[in-house]
């Protein structure tokens, strides 16, 4: 294998006597051997006088301790850095549960960091409060640059003291996290001392071996871009893979709403009349968001209703290039319109840095410091349009036939209508206790950017990746799970089944006690009779299996509705057979699950649940 072969080029190393040598949380026990040389990306075939050195493709940082020449050891590090371990899973509380396992390992004082969202991370007293964190964070920072340049505005007390948090040995070392932490860990100490745990874990990424994150972070290429993750010659790990199909057509997906492509093309039309510089590149993108605009609006006279209150139209991937190319949209133009989404990009930041040179308040007079930026609706619309279309012409329009272009108009929930004045032109002030904050119910025209195949995004990452590692207890079968991602999986590993085959049956039940056909589709979930007969069914298999039962249903909807149905009679009368000798114990039990699902809203009103 290519990942093994040997190194044509040697290092000669010293000798050793014992000795016992700890790195990076393992011990090592060398009794006359060679050392190990930890350059970057080079680890050494033990049992050999002469190190023969493996090549890992990657981007990471690492040590040369000794072994081995020190200035052919900076060389080696530099061609071959060795990669750092992403390991993402689907939440947040998931990752709670690795990093406390990885503590209680030999690897647990390896330099890592985890990426997360501000909604978990933020401590600054007002923007913590907000719906949207992430605007008002950037609101914040962009004054605070302000500030630094014209000595007015306001500013964020815990970003300036990122560089606290954002050095691996000092974490370890000054602060206490020398094994792996969680992210309530990193908050509670960015409060102590008022540096931003967001920030401050994207800046330890740079010197960590290891990086905890969720799904979409390595998943969705917009994430990845805005965050700043490359996966080239990394290693990836998914843990519970068996979701990791969905997250990749959603990752591929995008939909736009009319509202907020009319405030693009808005907004681009604007800064295309007053930039002296970047006009062409501005009008450039406001023909691409015009002309899905009208053709939206066009469209909309031509929907079919499909179902109650909603009217759509559906066109193929190629359909909806040869839409593209009657725009003059091609592969050659979307290269044109991505540099030119760039360009505006950077232009933004170019400024910032050309007036940060001036130190004087002399100089900042006669420049203007701050360009207007275009907002984050309009950078996400053009970000998710842009994406696409790159998939859409990728590789020959390799991927054209995965998409489904769907233009549907449903009622959709807004905010309330501002006050309107009265004919003398003064509004009415309403007591606070008085307004209306509750939310109408309006039309709402949306374009739907499916994707159908998971492979268009999971490709990115199987091509870059040194190695990608899908783990999860519900993989099988392999071959259509390799088939659907369309990457190969040469090396597979199936643990035998946890509970013996003398104590596993599978069936399947097409019809309940009464006789009644057991049919969960979306027209009879919700029917009483179908509930009724799942009671019943319930209780008989409760009845004969006492230690327990584990029902699984489509999604938490079909699960409220279910209980809420339940509780009058069934559910007591499984309770009171699963535990027959224990009243006291299912007295407990009864009122725990009664607060447990009215703090959880699964009831209605208390009569739904009734202890016997």
């Amino acid at each position: 294998m290519d990942d093994f072969a040997k190194d044509s080029k040697r290092f000669r190393v010293n000798l050793m006597k014992r000795k016992h040598r700890v790195q990076m949380g393992v011990t090592y026990d060398d009794e006359l051997e060679c050392n190990m040389c930890c350059c970057n990306g080079l680890t050494r075939e033990r049992g050999s006088e002469e190190g023969h050195l493996q090549e890992l493709d990657g981007i990471g940082g690492g040590c040369c301790p000794g072994g081995g020449p020190e200035d052919e050891c900076k060389d080696e590090e530099k061609s071959h850095p060795v990669p750092k371990i992403f390991f993402a899973t689907r939440t947040h509380k998931q990752i709670s549960q690795v990093t406390r396992e990885l503590a209680r390992t030999a690897y647990g004082s390896v330099p890592m960091t985890i990426l997360s969202s501000r909604e978990f991370t933020c401590i600054h007293p007002e923007v913590s409060i907000v719906p949207h964190k992430a605007e008002a964070c950037r609101e914040l920072i962009e004054q605070e640059q302000e500030q630094h340049l014209h000595f007015q505005g306001k500013s964020c007390l815990f970003h300036q003291g990122v560089k606290r948090l954002s050095d691996q040995a000092d974490l370890q070392g000054c602060w206490g996290l020398s094994r792996a932490w969680d992210i309530e860990d990193l908050v509670t100490l960015g409060r102590r001392t008022k540096a931003c745990p967001y920030f401050a874990a994207r800046a330890l990424a740079a010197q960590a071996s290891l990086i905890f994150c969720p799904y979409n972070y390595l998943i969705d290429p917009q994430i990845r871009q805005n965050i700043d993750i490359h996966l080239r010659g990394q290693i990836v790990v998914l843990d519970e893979a068996h979701n990791i199909e969905d997250s990749s057509r959603e990752a591929a997906s995008f939909s736009l709403s009319l509202p907020s492509i009319c405030s693009a093309s808005m907004e681009l039309q604007s800064f295309a009349k007053t930039s002296e510089t970047r006009a062409s590149a501005y009008d450039a993108l406001y023909a691409l968001c015009f002309s899905i605009y009208g053709w939206m609006e066009e469209g909309e006279n031509g929907l079919a209703q499909r179902d109650f209150e909603l009217w759509c139209r559906e066109w193929s991937g190629k359909e909806m290039v040869a839409i593209l190319q009657g725009w003059g949209i091609t592969p050659l133009t979307y290269k044109v319109l991505q540099r030119n989404f760039n360009l505006i990009l950077e232009r933004e930041e170019a400024q910032n840095i050309h007036a940060a040179k001036g130190n004087s308040k002399k100089n900042l007079s006669k420049r203007q410091v701050f360009l207007p930026a275009i907002s984050a609706v309009t950078k996400g619309v053009l970000q998710g349009l842009l994406m696409v279309l790159g998939y859409l012409f990728k590789e020959e329009y390799r991927y054209a036939e995965d998409y489904r272009v769907v233009l549907a108009r449903s009622m959709a929930s807004s905010a309330p209508k501002p006050d309107q004045p009265d004919a003398e032109g003064f509004f009415s002030r309403q007591p606070v206790g008085k307004r209306n904050k509750s939310r109408i119910m309006a039309p709402l025209l949306t374009l739907h950017l499916w994707c159908l195949n998971p492979a268009v995004a999971f490709s990115e990452i199987a091509e870059s990746a040194h190695c990608v590692v899908l783990s999860s207890g519900t993989l099988a079968p392999l071959t259509s799970f390799a088939s659907e991602l369309n990457t190969p999986f040469p090396i597979q590993l199936e643990a035998s089944h946890v509970i013996p085959e003398n104590q596993l049956w599978v069936g399947s039940l097409g019809q309940g006690p009464s006789g009644r056909p057991l049919c969960a589709t979306y027209k009879n979930v919700d029917t009483f009779p179908f509930q009724d007969e799942l009671g019943d069914l319930l209780l008989a298999v409760s009845q004969i299996i006492p230690n327990g039962l584990l029902c699984f249903v489509p999604s938490y909807r079909v699960e409220t509705s279910i209980i809420n149905h339940l509780y009058n009679h069934h559910f007591q009368q499984i309770i009171l057979s699963s535990f027959p000798s224990f009243p006291d114990l299912y007295s407990q039990f009864s009122l725990s699950l009664f607060t447990y699902l009215l703090q959880a809203g699964l009831l209605t009103s208390p009569a739904h649940f009734s202890p016997a």
